[in-house]
């Protein structure tokens, strides 16, 4: 089966649910799905819901978290996978959360618990984005179940099938939990990848055998750090990355996770532990080497007003302890990015962000590394509607867009929000009716391009994917071809596609000139 795009949020579903069927693992017939309302926001897709249905199982979004809680309970009694899938806001209910993980140890039941974090401000503008709902699952008694903290769609999917297909044989029930980045984020997914062979493993590492500075961190962060150790190593320092899986319920105690983390820690002499949350991966750390052997861990936080920990923050941090071996530094420099780095904002009339569902199905129709972050809530429906995307590069580097190398806006309030944020060497395409466009800019007729070819401005999407492809080679025009005939409804088809030849044209006559 060929890859597909999904988000966090709907790897986790379907992995859990294993809709399509994996051979060998619990199908959509035997399990039964239940979605709290702040689980709910934003997603899961109907259309998903819809088809753990026509596979015989059972969907439902809950009015309540009792509801969805009481639900997945009845239904793991009944000898069905109970999924029940929780919002950040649900985790102050962490009482009655954890006595349904206490019960579970007595009485093993094939439960599984999806937890979507929150609160903070996410990259593209929703709320979400912190780990710092860990504090009551930690402090409610986090080893009554086992963590698991996955860092992209593809491991949403790998993990909650694998879980899904272990539930009930364990001491403990199983957690997935994704923050508001990877809930979001959309990447590839092979459906039908063969399961882990290591269902016990708790985390994975990178150049760590001659390293001296450690970075110990979980999900979004951990693929910040990894992009960091990357350009660390790049000039010379010998630093190394261990991404933890699972936080808490390895291994059937915590003994393992300490024990693993001082393993890794073994020729480091100083450990740097970047983090969202409020100390629910420093602090196990932090203890962890004090009982093997004293060392010098460094916490680092976000900052002030911020949702997120830039591998810029990182790097920063391992260069200040390379220089000086005391503090963590404060001045990141930018990290060069290989790939394509692009920014989509403008009127919600004019559809960047569907341009965005466009750009990055052709990249997988290319067979290449594409993340895609749409714009969420208020912000899909403001002025600054679109989203970014990063095609090329690395699979697994962060995938969030700070400086794009294309930035397209189609409203004066998106050129000046982002135009100050393009990379140095970077495009601005703009629609050329907008006022104060800088010298910089490359002005198009979009919105006319669009009426004239076809009949509405509210094809603007095409035109902008097309001049996209055309300006920066991102993706393919087969690919984008392909990507819009699959894509688009039936209705409306002859003027979008009208709409995406115009727009090569007006890249190519822009390229001529």
């Amino acid at each position: 089966m060929p890859p597909t795009l999904l988000s966090g949020k709907e790897a986790l579903v379907q992995g859990s649910v294993s809709v399509p069927g994996v051979p060998g693992v619990p199908g959509g017939a035997e399990a039964a799905f239940f979605a709290a309302p702040s689980f709910s926001a934003h997603g899961p897709d109907p259309a998903l819901l819809d088809r753990i249905r026509a596979e015989g199982g059972f969907a439902s979004e809950s009015e309540d978290l009792e509801a969805a809680l009481a639900g997945a309970l009845d239904a793991a009694s009944s000898g069905r996978l109970g999924v029940a899938a929780l919002g950040g806001r649900d985790i102050a209910a962490a009482e009655r959360f954890f006595a349904i993980a206490r019960s579970t140890r007595e009485k093993p039941r094939r439960v599984l618990f999806l937890v979507l974090g929150g609160p903070g401000r996410g990259p593209e503008g929703d709320e979400g984005a912190s780990h710092a709902e860990l504090a009551p699952l930690r402090w409610a008694g986090g080893e009554a179940l086992s963590l698991l903290v996955p860092t992209s769609p593809a491991e949403c999917y790998a993990l909650a099938r694998d879980a899904a297909r272990s539930a009930g044989q364990g001491p403990r029930p199983t957690a997935l939990y994704v923050d508001h980045v990877v809930a979001h984020l959309r990447e590839s997914v092979e459906t039908d990848a063969p399961g882990s062979e290591s269902p016990e493993n708790i985390g994975d590492v990178y150049r760590l055998r001659d390293a001296e500075i450690l970075v110990v961190a979980a999900g979004i962060v951990g693929r910040a750090a990894l992009t960091a150790v990357r350009a660390a190593r790049e000039q010379g320092i010998r630093a190394g990355l261990y991404r933890l899986l699972q936080l808490w319920g390895a291994h059937g105690s915590a003994s393992g996770w300490h024990a693993s983390v001082a393993a890794m820690a073994a020729r480091a002499r100083r450990v740097i532990v970047p983090e969202l949350s409020e100390g629910q991966v420093w602090e196990p750390v932090a203890a962890a080497l004090q009982r093997f052997e004293p060392r010098s861990v460094t916490p680092l936080w976000p900052g002030a007003r911020e949702g997120r920990i830039s591998p810029e923050r990182i790097l920063a941090a391992i260069a200040a302890i390379e220089s000086d071996g005391n503090r963590p530094g404060d001045t990141p420099h930018p990290i060069a990015r290989r790939g394509m780095a692009i920014r989509l904002a403008g009127d919600p009339a004019h559809g960047l962000l569907f341009t965005g569902y466009v750009l990055a199905e052709a990249a997988l129709i290319d067979r290449r590394a594409v993340s895609h972050l749409p714009s969420l809530g208020a912000t899909a429906r403001g002025p600054l509607s679109g989203g970014a995307l990063r095609v090329g590069g690395e699979p697994d580097e962060d995938p969030v867009v700070v400086s794009p190398g294309c930035l397209v806006v189609t409203s004066r309030e998106a050129l000046a929000r982002y135009a100050g944020e393009l990379a140095p060497e970077g495009r601005l395409i703009a629609e050329e009716s907008l006022p104060g466009l800088p010298e910089s800019a490359i002005g198009l007729p979009l919105v006319r391009t669009a009426i004239e070819a076809g009949g509405t401005a509210m094809v603007v999407d095409l035109v902008a994917a097309a001049v996209v492809t055309e300006m920066t080679g991102a993706v393919s025009r087969r690919a984008l071809q392909e990507a819009a005939d699959r894509l688009l409804p039936a209705r409306g088809r002859p003027a979008a596609l009208a709409a995406l030849d115009a727009g090569m044209e007006l890249g190519k006559r822009l390229l001529r000139a």
